[in-house]
């Protein structure tokens, strides 16, 4: 979300850190559970592919996860495939909040 300036909290602090060289810790979120980082690289690696309508991004169809596990032959568990649809919805919904 943007403030009443126009810029985003993530944007400010990117700008402390180019000021300072000082990484603030607020840029970087909570660390991944181990267990699921590669669901993380899958979902980033799937995001990468996604297409658009003109309107912004599609969000990652059945279609899309069959055609990347052909490629990529990846055997991904039910469970695994509902984390990266669970992901890409809250993913989708950031994507439509209005960027002002």
């Amino acid at each position: 979300m943007r403030g009443p300036d126009g810029s985003t909290e993530r944007e400010h602090l990117e700008s402390v850190e180019r000021q300072t060289g000082k990484r603030p810790p607020s840029l970087d979120g909570p660390p991944l559970p181990p267990d699921g980082e590669h669901v993380w690289r899958w979902f980033v690696a799937l995001s990468g592919g996604r297409g658009g309508n003109g309107f912004g991004p599609n969000p990652i169809g059945w279609v899309d996860l069959a055609a990347w596990i052909s490629l990529t032959g990846i055997i991904v568990r039910p469970a695994e495939l509902e984390a990266i649809m669970a992901v890409d919805r809250a993913w989708m919904e950031v994507q439509s909040k209005p960027k002002t």
